[in-house]
């Protein structure tokens, strides 16, 4: 048990007490503060108060000091040469008014540690788990959380709740817009200007006379991610509506995780077939022949489901051995039974001026078949990066923090 430490002057002036500077423009919330200490050579072990225990080593502490000799000043990356400076180790470490660290090391550099900043990156096993946030599940009885045009496009404000809200669920609508072409691009630029793909920057969804793709038609498309043909699909797909008189055409959206996740429950073995044997993904015509080898589904480290590739038109040859064929056909009809499992799906009907955005890789898309004589279904679509989506946010982060 490590014991609270007493600290210099009134609580008042403690918590008033300058804060250390990271050379990290990001927020970092004074959730809790240090009031304990025990160190040694390798490392010191903090007591929060909030009761929480941590450990922070030596060698990490020195490698990640953010004071002027370690750090550029312009570009705040680290010029400090770990692999050229002796082993770290502490002389000693003390708590400063306000309830930070600060760490004397044997060769006599001291650095300074805000506590909010040394929370959001504690590793202990407890600290990661509170950080590691999974994917929400959901399924038919969710709402598509949506948000109105005007406010998206008005401040950082409606911009962050809409980019909170599709990070949260991996699907959102943002509403009321004009049913003009070139709003969609309008709308995605608030984050990044939108990924170059195969089908260009900007593509129409329509039923085209001679087309290259299944989506150019009125059939009905069983759910499936985009471009899993790809080494890397697009993050996110963006489709906004123009026109929308058709009988039919309804959008269906299935949560990927979720399914994947029954299938795991109900047939492990079905699950460890589709997340072991590769299978060859493929889209070509007369401009390109992209292919990529990888399984249906993809894991981390952990074991958690990372992407779900499965799409009918772009899967081509499974490469299972021939003692698994059988039995890997059985697991992937399993699974398709799932998607297309009603209780799993989301059938909204897009309304002209309406724009769905949806993560490629936790959100499976398709539609129900229309009649192009009976009226016209027009939308434009994009994709995007996720690392655009993220940084946008925590722009708006960092500016709302900064008011």
């Amino acid at each position: 048990m490590i014991a609270p430490a007493s600290q210099a002057g009134s609580s008042l002036q403690a918590r008033n007490a300058p804060r250390p500077d990271m050379a990290d423009p990001a927020p970092y919330p004074l959730v809790s503060r240090l009031v304990g200490l025990e160190a040694t050579d390798d490392a010191v072990k903090a007591l929060w108060d909030d009761h929480r225990e941590s450990q922070f080593h030596a060698v990490w502490l020195r490698d990640n000091c953010a004071c002027a000799t370690c750090r550029h000043p312009a570009t705040q990356e680290r010029t400090f040469l770990l692999l050229d400076a002796e082993q770290p180790s502490l002389r000693a470490a003390t708590i400063l008014p306000g309830g930070h660290l600060e760490a004397t090391f044997a060769d006599g550099h001291t650095s300074s540690f805000d506590a909010g900043w040394l929370r959001a990156k504690a590793y202990d096993a407890w600290a990661l788990a509170e950080r590691d946030q999974p994917p929400v599940e959901w399924a038919a009885d969710m709402e598509i959380p949506r948000f109105p045009f005007a406010e998206v496009m008005m401040g950082s404000e409606g911009l962050a709740r809409w980019l909170k809200g599709l990070l949260e669920t991996g699907i959102a609508i943002v509403t009321e817009a004009p049913a003009e072409s070139g709003r969609l691009f309008e709308i995605v630029n608030r984050v990044q200007n939108p990924k170059e793909t195969n089908f260009g920057t900007l593509f129409e969804v329509f039923s085209k006379p001679k087309p290259n793709s299944s989506a150019y038609t009125s059939l009905g498309l069983e759910p499936h991610a985009d471009l899993v043909n790809w080494a890397c699909p697009p993050d996110f797909q963006a489709l906004f509506c123009i026109e929308n008189s058709t009988g039919g055409g309804r959008s269906i959206f299935v949560n990927a995780m979720t399914v994947t996740e029954a299938l795991r429950l109900q047939d492990p073995e079905a699950f460890t077939l589709l997340s072991e044997v590769p299978v060859e993904f493929r889209f070509q015509d007369e401009t390109c022949d992209l292919r990529h080898l990888a399984p249906v589904v993809e894991l981390d480290r952990q074991g958690r489901i990372r992407r779900l590739r499965f799409n009918n038109w772009l899967r081509n040859q499974t490469c299972a051995p021939v003692e698994s064929m059988a039995a890997w056909y059985r697991a992937y009809a399993k699974l398709w039974s799932l998607i297309r499992d009603r209780r799993y799906q989301l059938r909204p009907r897009l309304a002209p001026g309406e724009m769905v955005i949806f993560d490629n890789v936790r959100v499976l898309h398709g539609r129900e078949a229309y009649d192009a004589n009976a009226g016209r279904r027009n939308l434009e679509g994009c994709y995007l990066d996720r690392d655009w989506v993220t940084s946008c946010l925590r722009l708006t982060d960092r500016e709302a923090a900064a008011l």
